[in-house]
């Protein structure tokens, strides 16, 4: 058990002592037993060896999570939360095919430059050359340097990894209830989820000058601008210098907020979506990035993109994001110190979004696909161009006059030249969704 955890374990200990002590105290009342039941939930541990064993590249397997999407060239990639990347050979868009996949546990980011693909695995930062995607490889890895990368994983220094906790058994606990003053302290409130013992009560992008850095969606979390990652975890951003390729250096970390979701490049500053608001840093010096400001919303799930001086905020409620908005924020940035709401819209279910000259796209969940004409800032929600209702949408890149959509069942590719006449070019299947 780490430090945190017994600190934690000690805080819980004390408040039941301090528990049962009022019990003693107002024993003169009416005592009622009471039997309550909680579900003992113990670490599962992932070794740092077999972390470390180096990654696997095996035959194409079916998607089965969606997870984020990337650009590269004539590759569409997609990651599967946890498990690795799906390469789609997309040489032609009409019948989009499975490469292979590369087996990564611990993946939930990546991002490409110069036919290098940078990804986390757990806590570490692992470089894999796909100059040739018959012959992809490892080529280096920066042990450790996200050990507090997740607050979702903690490293024990005998079992390695925490990766997850697995019910192991129920126990009930009688305690007498007086004149319902005492409670147990064992409802999961002073144990967090990365304790080792745990009770819970039964019951777009702006594209780069060059065309070797990939292209990532709005519900990315890295991205690469010149010579430099960033990185998000839960509550930093992560500056590496990349110019050696292979060789990435750690410059910084700045602490922004424990909630933050999203990474969106444009033009010298980084916009950063949180569940309370929007980020925006400025990487003028890409080796200390800076805080301009924060704008502050309801808390909500929230990716943002940027275009011009305009940014378009999606507020969405869910369990995750503890919020009750389902809303899209239109913010005037021509001020970066300054961002100021300009209006609001109410949305279904909005998710990620992206937008290319004054089409604006936005996914909304089960709803499917809208697609705005966002020329007229006080008119978007009137100028609607077309709704695709017979898909469940998470996240978009327009590019190029296509629209690459992840759903829920699968990869869909639309021409939009003419934004008043989308057309369908191809879908690639995702056989299962557990979402």
């Amino acid at each position: 058990m780490n430090k945190n955890q017994t600190t934690t374990l000690q805080k819980a200990i004390i408040m039941m002592g301090v528990a049962i002590a009022s019990v003693i105290l107002v024993s003169c009342q009416d005592r009622v037993e009471v039997t309550r039941e909680y579900t003992v939930f113990e670490p599962v541990y992932l070794s740092l060896a077999e972390i470390r064993e180096g990654l696997d590249v095996v035959a194409p397997k079916p998607i089965e999570e969606r997870g984020k999407i990337y650009l590269y060239k004539n590759w569409i990639m997609i990651n599967e939360p946890g498990n690795g990347i799906h390469i789609i050979d997309n040489s032609v868009p009409q019948s989009p095919s499975a490469k292979q996949f590369i087996e990564l546990p611990g993946n939930f980011s990546f991002s490409v430059r110069n036919d290098l693909l940078y990804a986390d695995s757990y806590i570490d930062l692992v470089v894999i050359d796909i100059s040739n995607m018959n012959a992809v490889t490892e080529v280096n890895r920066l042990e450790g340097i996200f050990e507090n990368f997740n607050d979702t994983y903690t490293v024990d220094p005998v079992n390695g990894l925490v990766i997850d906790y697995e019910p192991v058994r129920t126990i009930s606990v009688s305690v007498e209830d007086v004149g319902g003053h005492f409670e147990p302290v064992f409802n999961g409130g002073f144990f967090g989820f990365n304790d080792a013992l745990r009770v819970a009560e039964s019951a777009s992008y702006v594209p780069q000058p060059q065309n070797t850095t990939g292209i990532g969606g709005s519900m990315a979390t890295y991205t690469i601008v010149n010579n430099f990652l960033y990185a998000l975890d839960d509550h930093s951003l992560h500056t590496f210098d990349i110019t050696d390729g292979d060789e990435p250096e750690k410059l910084n970390e700045l602490f922004l907020g424990w909630d933050i979701e999203t990474l969106f490049p444009y033009g010298q500053n980084l916009f950063v979506g949180a569940q309370t608001g929007m980020y925006i840093v400025n990487s003028t010096s890409p080796d200390n990035p800076e805080l301009i400001t924060k704008y502050e919303h309801m808390v909500s799930c929230d990716p943002v993109v940027v275009q011009g001086d305009r940014a378009y905020v999606t507020l969405r409620s869910g369990n995750t994001c503890r919020g009750s908005l389902n809303q899209l924020d239109v913010i005037n940035i021509s001020d970066l110190s300054n961002p100021t709401l300009i209006t609001e819209y109410a949305m279904t279910s909005p998710h990620g979004l992206g937008i290319d000259g004054s089409t604006l796209f936005i996914c909304e969940g089960d709803s499917g696909l809208k697609v705005f004409d966002a020329s007229d800032d006080m008119k978007i929600a009137q100028n609607l161009i077309t709704s695709i209702t017979n898909l469940d949408a998470y996240d978009v890149i327009p590019y190029q006059h296509t629209l690459y959509l992840i759903g829920s069942d699968g990869l869909y590719q639309y021409d939009y030249s003419d934004p008043n006449q989308i057309t369908f070019i191809s879908k690639l299947e995702i056989t299962s969704s557990e979402l």
